[in-house]
């Protein structure tokens, strides 16, 4: 329990940092701080891949008792965050963005790097949301308590909603 605790600790704490930064004025005041040309984009991408990372770990460790599957699912987690992390510290390297611009995606959207950068971020975002939602929403019939039994249901329909919206910003650009 105390490892749950931990891990729910770390998540919020990135997920902190990164709301922090997505903040305009936060954005545009911190990233001449570490070099400009929009580092602090990198750095919250990061921050938020980490923050779901652990919001996942959370989930596994929250769902499965079994030692064999939990392992795996967190593997699993290891290796999706570390080649989600690297595509998008290669895409954002080769990307071309001198300027600070809080608005980096768009700005920059029509690059290939920047294209990487975007994809990966989303991509790992949409599967660390797609996965508790579909261990939540195939354990709800196991669930006895009406109370416990409606938050597993928000909580797999929260991650369904936002592993959407992801999906249609990607796709409608």
């Amino acid at each position: 329990m105390r490892i749950l605790v931990d891990v729910r600790r770390r998540a919020t704490f990135f997920a902190a940092v990164a709301c922090t930064l997505f903040i305009p004025t936060v954005y545009d005041a911190t990233d001449p701080l570490i070099g400009g040309r929009n580092h602090i984009g990198l750095v919250f991408v990061i921050a938020m891949l980490i923050s779901f990372w652990q919001f996942h770990t959370a989930t596994v460790l929250a769902i499965f008792t079994d030692r064999v599957r939990r392992r795996h699912h967190l593997v699993r987690g290891r290796w999706a965050v570390a080649v989600a992390a690297t595509a998008v510290v290669v895409g954002f390297r080769s990307s071309h963005v001198d300027a600070t611009n809080h608005l980096l995606p768009p700005a920059h959207a029509n690059q290939p790097g920047m294209q990487l950068f975007l994809w990966a971020g989303s991509g790992f975002i949409i599967w660390v949301c797609g996965e508790p939602a579909a261990n939540h929403l195939r354990f709800l019939p196991k669930v006895d308590s009406p109370r416990f039994k409606a938050g597993f249901g928000c909580f797999a329909g929260g991650c369904i909603f936002m592993g959407l919206s992801l999906a249609n910003r990607l796709t409608l650009g």
